[in-house]
């Protein structure tokens, strides 16, 4: 998000895999890493007689970077929205995701990537926008366990429209520092490999100058305070040996732009399939839906933020250290 969806957006940006947060940022942040063999490899043992076969001893662990080249291409599918501007429908985005082992357990990553959306008005008022936000990511990544891992972070979009493009004298929407715990639940045999995982974040956000432009009901400056955001996700092998998986994921997410008095607040519903055609090449088709609450902010009261999305994503895998 934003571990889960990002969601973002992503998220967005997902996000990746549907990371949730994407969030609306609903990018999705990068995932940690599995943990790598071991730093120094065990010396080789025999069982018994000289004559015997000697176990082979695991491969050392590589230092070198892993890389991921991410290209994507989104299409909105609905949402309250009144198209107001040329949408680039379909128009490839590429991102992509460079990671550093430091120890078998724990690496640093670094991502790019866009959260590309036409956003509309849930209720009466019909604005639309269409946003074509960058995203970078880096983290320190640390598995606990198998099934246990932690990430703190620095996130950060830029938006590319709207009051933001010149009320933001830094040039950056959303800014945030966060820590993330995931826990990934054994596989479920009976239902085929079943996955369920959760993820929970604190984000601290910086503190902000909002336009005055803006509606001083809503309360003053939310900035340079810590921030709760959470998911689930589930991941369900349909084929595995042609290397098929669906999933879906929920996201409580928010963002928290640079020139706005309030965080905004989403349910973001992510469901799609992932194709795996080798170790370095897999495809993912992800359909997200994200609604936001019933704030009254930016828009007049019951109106809120509305979209609705297909975004269609290949991942190229490449490890230098292989």
């Amino acid at each position: 998000m934003l571990g889960l969806a990002v969601a973002v957006a992503l998220f967005e940006f997902a996000s990746t895999a549907p990371a949730a947060a994407q969030a609306a940022t609903a990018s999705p942040a990068p995932e940690p890493s599995a943990s790598a063999a071991p730093l120094t490899a065990p010396k080789a043992t025999t069982n018994g007689p000289a004559d015997k076969a000697t176990k082979a001893a695991p491969a050392p662990m590589s230092y070198l970077p892993t890389i991921d080249i991410v290209p994507q291409s989104t299409f909105a599918t609905g949402g309250d929205y009144t198209p107001g501007q040329p949408v680039p429908e379909g128009t490839v985005r590429t991102g992509g995701k460079i990671t550093q082992p430091l120890l078998s357990n724990l690496n640093l990553s670094y991502q790019h990537g866009y959260i590309v959306e036409e956003v509309g008005t849930h209720g009466a008022n019909t604005q639309s926008i269409f946003v074509d936000d960058p995203i970078d990511d880096f983290r320190l990544n640390y598995s606990a366990t198998k099934s246990l891992s932690a990430a703190v972070g620095f996130f950060y979009r830029h938006r590319t429209c709207c009051p933001s493009a010149t009320n933001d004298a830094g040039g950056v929407s959303v800014h945030e520092s966060y820590l993330e715990l995931d826990y990934s639940f054994p596989a479920i045999a009976a239902l085929g490999g079943t996955q369920l995982s959760i993820t929970g974040r604190a984000t601290r956000t910086g503190a902000h100058k909002p336009a005055t432009s803006f509606n001083s009901t809503t309360g003053g400056d939310e900035g340079d305070r810590i921030w709760p955001t959470a998911g689930a996700s589930v991941s369900i092998p349909v084929d595995p040996k042609a290397g098929f998986t669906a999933f879906g994921s929920y996201t409580f997410a928010k963002d928290y732009f640079n020139f706005t008095p309030i965080a905004f607040w989403y349910n973001i519903i992510d469901f799609g399939f992932t194709k795996t055609i080798s170790p370095n090449l897999s495809f993912n088709l992800d359909t997200s839906n994200l609604t936001q609450h019933n704030q009254g902010f930016p828009f007049t009261f019951p109106n809120a933020i509305h979209r609705t999305k297909v975004v269609l994503t290949a991942d190229i895998h490449i490890p230098l250290g292989h």
